[in-house]
């Protein structure tokens, strides 16, 4: 099963906001503005930026002069800050353990095997993943 789309439409948010703001020359990028270029629905955007606020990813600013900022640089947010600040749970896998050893024919030692050879296997996968979204930024994204 798949996470959803809030990694893939966080990492355009702020990469709209880190390019926005230096095209347009000015420190904040408004949610509308974000909104129209994306096609991301505002109350989605506004969803986001409260997890990506909370994970001190953006800076907001109320007013005329208002909009969104990247609290740090680029380079200094990687994926997986952005994918912890939106999807929290960083397991890709969910482990099935309630095995019901009386109904299998095998030897209940080579079940027990084949279940911890699985854990290990998708932890690894689990760590590898983490791993690779901690070494990739967003100014690798942008780049």
């Amino acid at each position: 099963m798949a996470y959803s789309k809030a990694f893939s439409q966080s990492i355009a948010i702020l990469s709209y906001i880190e390019v926005g703001s230096k095209l347009e020359d000015c420190d904040y990028i408004s949610i509308k503005d974000i909104s129209n270029n994306l096609a991301i629905p505002i109350p989605t955007i506004k969803k986001l930026i409260a997890m990506l606020k909370k994970s001190e990813l953006l800076i907001t600013k109320a007013g005329i002069d208002g909009g969104l900022h990247l609290a740090k640089s680029a380079s200094e947010i990687s994926l997986y800050d952005i994918f912890f600040s939106v999807e929290g749970n960083l397991n890709l896998f969910s482990l099935y353990k309630n095995y019901d050893a009386t109904n299998i024919k095998f030897d209940k030692k080579n079940i027990e095997t084949i279940i911890d050879h699985e854990e290990k296997i998708l932890n690894n996968i689990d760590n590898k993943v983490i791993n690779h979204l901690k070494e990739v930024n967003l100014n690798d994204i942008l780049n």
